[in-house]
């Protein structure tokens, strides 16, 4: 995630824990993070993976 927000690519960021902790600051344009209900990245759910793509 670090190297994509350095060179400046679009990535999608899929956390067990609040993207605040992780990601620099100001990535929101380039960077879509997408927080996990519980403490396993396979509870989300790919409708909201492409509900928050389609948004951003």
């Amino acid at each position: 995630m670090h190297l994509a927000v350095a060179v400046g690519t679009y990535a999608i960021a899929l956390l067990k824990s609040d993207a605040s902790k992780i990601l620099p600051p100001n990535t929101q344009d380039r960077c879509v993070s997408i927080q996990a209900p519980s403490d396993r990245i396979a509870d989300i759910q790919p409708e909201s993976v492409l509900q928050q793509i389609w948004r951003s």
